[in-house]
């Protein structure tokens, strides 16, 4: 329990200090010419706001497995970078817990590391102007700042996971 505690602290430490205050209009990317499966609610939808639990969140946002029969490698990074309640990896006590958990209830991110060039895929992500922007402190929005935070814990994933 009291590791849980500790890395929900340090997780809320990190977010807290690379999130930029800023709000600024979403750089687009190449990556936007996949075919991201959009979510039928999210935390902006007005439905989200009458879920009582996270049971409720996750049967709404649970797409079946047939949505994603003609997607990329590519588009499934993509939709799982979508995945409202991606951020819920950060409430487990290590990131492969967290990870292993949110993959059951999110069909892209359990296909995405189905996928033998998920690694590649998400390497090459890592390369696009949007990612790099991050890195030097270009103004992006916070939807953006969350998404890159999960690239980077999908990276430290594979790394751990490569290693082992």
């Amino acid at each position: 329990m009291k590791k849980r505690v500790l890395s929900i602290i340090c997780a809320s430490l990190l977010l807290i200090s690379i999130i930029p205050t800023s709000f600024a209009t979403s750089i687009e990317t190449e990556y936007q010419e996949y075919e991201a499966v959009t979510y039928p609610v999210n935390a902006e939808s007005p439905e989200w706001k009458t879920f009582q639990t996270h049971e409720e969140m996750v049967a709404a946002t649970r797409i079946p497995k047939e949505r994603y029969a003609n997607a990329t490698t590519e588009d499934l990074l993509i939709s799982a970078l979508e995945y409202p309640l991606f951020i819920d990896i950060f409430a487990y006590s290590s990131i492969e817990e967290g990870l292993e958990n949110v993959r059951e209830d999110c069909t892209a991110l359990d296909l995405f590391l189905q996928q033998e060039d998920a690694a590649l895929v998400l390497s090459n992500y890592m390369s696009t102007e949007l990612y790099s922007d991050v890195a030097t402190n270009v103004e992006i929005s916070q939807d953006d700042s969350w998404k890159n935070l999960l690239v980077r814990t999908l990276n430290t994933y594979f790394e751990e996971t490569n290693t082992a």
